[in-house]
């Protein structure tokens, strides 16, 4: 989300002296990166418009708004040059888009703490190289390997954090807004420095912070079980009892599920992304995957083009941050209560009926309210959105079994940072009117809506460990029983039991 302030123009003053007949003077000066304070007329730069563009051009002496120091003004991204920001946010999220798959098959090849420790070492180095970049280029290629770790974090995080919990609690845990309050952090952080550098010193502290956890937080007791690590899993349920305060149980179960995963691998010899496309998993991980994209699509176009709503930038900021939370939480109730398709499905439905109205609202609206609501709405389809998308969180970490899962994490957050990829270009501007972002926006969220309710219900089912595959058509062995999710009741051997009674 850093671009959302990095792209903030903050507005620019001509230092010419208006000329005496009321027309522009004409200038060459292309060159506009050094700046100086005096009193001039000024020029609203949240938007390029053809006439502030125009003043820009005729304009000998131009200097930027002290509102805050970004992306924009450090390397003028304004009119003819504005063209870098949508390319550096793109570049960015390719780098997450590329994290996201090579942090799921680092965190299923090496382990979750792997993908996630390692890729923080980086977050921090980047950060700091970030602030001493001297091209927007340069800025660019450090960004890349920012997203890159941020990629590699995002698509282990959730994971290790829910195959240490029972079913109620990763229903609540994985809807909870952790990622809003990260937000509304960032944002606040934006607010209190407003400087771009300052904030990515910011950004490497915590993530420094974060870091020194590192020797105490233990590995998923899951992945080494499946690994065939024994050993080491009957370390982590040892650890875990003495936090506890719990007797230890019995962990033979613990190798049960090691020969069983050491009997599917000798067919398949190592997991890899191709796994999530066979069957049983196969349906399921297309339509996840799909609406992962289609959510990130809506939730960062909105996000990169709060520039672009009526009123203060900075306000709009701190709201979008901050909208979410609390439907965050109704979500992770009612996941909880009612069930992660039903909620899902509904806060789904909710984005696109927020997305339509925009649509009405710009084509039908008096002007005189219409940038307010189109601004309400807009931030409604935000929260929707943020509130679905927490559920469809556990839902991909719930429909694949142990031996994937963190594949298919990383698949679906993939495929949610190209469609961050793709946002920049959908932001409303003159050549793309806003009733037309927000159709596309609502038609494919519709098309999200219906394919969460061809998944599976989760609620009250325990994760499954293995990989149940069917038998081939050609050898089909009596003692080979077609197995295929949710069917097959894996608790008499969930290694999460063992965790919940220590």
């Amino acid at each position: 989300m850093f671009m959302v302030f990095g792209s903030f123009n903050p507005g620019w003053t001509c230092l010419d002296d208006p000329p005496s007949n009321g027309t522009a003077l004409m200038g060459n000066a292309t060159n506009i990166s050094m700046f100086t304070i005096h009193k001039g007329w000024n020029v609203s730069g949240n938007t390029d418009s053809g006439f502030d563009c125009y003043n820009m051009k005729t304009c000998n002496n131009i200097s930027f708004n002290k509102e805050a120091s970004t992306v924009v003004t450090k390397w003028a991204l304004v009119c003819e040059n504005s063209w870098p920001l949508p390319v550096i946010i793109s570049i960015q999220m390719a780098g997450v888009a590329l994290g996201s798959y090579l942090g799921g098959q680092v965190g299923e090849k090496l382990g979750r703490k792997v993908s996630i420790y390692g890729s923080l070492a980086i977050m921090v180095v980047m950060n700091v190289v970030a602030v001493f970049s001297v091209s927007w280029e340069m800025y660019a290629f450090v960004l890349f390997f920012t997203g890159l770790a941020n990629g590699c974090i995002l698509s282990s995080l959730i994971v290790l954090v829910i195959e240490f919990l029972n079913t109620w609690w990763r229903g609540f845990i994985g809807a909870f807004p952790f990622w809003n309050v990260a937000t509304l952090s960032f944002a606040l952080c934006v607010l209190v420095l407003k400087d771009w550098k300052h904030v990515h010193l910011s950004i490497a502290a915590l993530s420094l912070i974060s870091f020194l956890p590192v020797f105490w937080v233990p590995e998923s007791m899951r992945f080494l079980t499946v690994h065939g690590n024994i050993t080491e899993a009957n370390k982590v349920v040892r650890k875990i009892a003495k936090w506890n305060k719990k007797p230890l149980p019995n962990t033979s179960i613990l190798n049960t599920i090691a020969e069983e995963e050491k009997k599917i691998m000798n067919k398949t010899k190592q997991y890899t992304y191709l796994d999530l496309f066979r069957k049983p998993v196969r349906k399921t991980n297309i339509i996840l995957g799909l609406t992962w994209l289609i959510l990130s699509i809506g939730y960062f176009v909105v996000g990169f083009g709060i520039k672009s709503l009526y009123g203060d930038f900075f306000v709009n900021f701190l709201l979008y941050s901050v909208v979410s939370i609390p439907m965050r939480i109704v979500a992770a109730v009612l996941a909880t209560k009612v069930g992660r398709k039903f909620t899902s499905a509904f806060f789904v439905c909710l984005t696109c009926g927020c997305s339509l109205s925009v649509v009405v609202i710009q084509l039908l609206a008096p002007l005189d309210i219409q940038g307010t609501a189109t601004a309400v709405m807009a931030l409604g389809a935000s929260m929707m959105t943020e509130a679905g998308w927490g559920v469809v969180v556990v839902l991909v970490v719930e429909l694949n079994p142990t031996s994937i899962r963190n594949l298919a994490y990383g698949y679906c957050n993939g495929l949610a940072r190209t469609g961050s990829i793709i946002a920049p270009f959908l932001i409303p501007r003159e050549t793309f009117p806003m009733f037309g972002a927000f159709l596309l926006l609502g038609l494919l969220q519709l098309v999200g809506f219906l394919g969460i309710l061809m998944l599976h219900e989760t609620k009250n089912k325990p994760l499954q460990d293995n990989l149940l595959k069917k038998p081939s058509r050609i050898n089909n062995r009596p003692n080979e029983v077609s197995q295929s999710w949710p069917d097959v009741d894996t608790s008499s051997r969930s290694t999460l039991d063992i965790v919940m009674r220590v």
